[in-house]
């Protein structure tokens, strides 16, 4: 992957790894990753085993708020 950065972006980012003692390529995806969630990317990759945790977890609500709804007792 290549990613090209104007002079001053790259100026800053070489002052600031510097400074805390990480690599451009950990700043770089540690920036993408936080407006990428930012942006509305899910946190995990769809069909994960994480991304079906969390599904079934979303599932187990709705049938519990539908039941409560009709007055039922899970």
């Amino acid at each position: 992957m290549t990613l090209a950065l104007d002079a001053d972006t790259l100026d800053l980012a070489e002052r600031v790894t510097t400074q805390l003692g990480i690599s451009i390529s950990t700043l770089a995806s540690r920036a993408i990753r936080n407006e990428a969630l930012r942006l509305g990317a899910p946190q995990y990759a769809l069909d994960s085993d994480i991304d079906a945790i969390y599904d079934e977890a979303e599932w187990t609500i709705v049938a519990q708020q539908e039941n409560g709804r009709q007055g039922n007792v899970a």
